[in-house]
């Protein structure tokens, strides 16, 4: 994995790009995809090869994986209910 723009692009290692949503003064600079976006594909990849071969680890992963969505939802949650969600000046505060 190389980073191109720290935070937001990633360039894998079969060259394809993993880009993140980017805002600049609460303004979208480029669309993409987000952490819990990610993270929701993981753990349907996880789960659907736990199904054709299951193992410990893939199970220890997806609970964390799970639990890593749960704290992204209660801080957007919050961040909502301060009107502060998607305020990327208060950010650098």
């Amino acid at each position: 994995m190389k980073v191109s723009d720290p935070g937001y692009v990633y360039e894998l290692e079969d060259g394809m790009h993993l880009i993140f949503m980017k805002k600049e003064n609460s303004e979208l600079v480029h669309i993409g995809t987000t952490n819990e976006e990610v993270i929701e594909v993981l753990i349907n990849r996880l789960e659907y090869l736990q199904i054709k071969l299951p193992c410990e680890e893939n199970g220890w992963a997806v609970s964390k994986l799970k639990d890593a969505l749960d704290w992204l939802r209660r801080r957007t949650k919050k961040r909502v209910e301060q009107g502060i969600e998607g305020n990327t000046e208060l950010n650098h505060k």
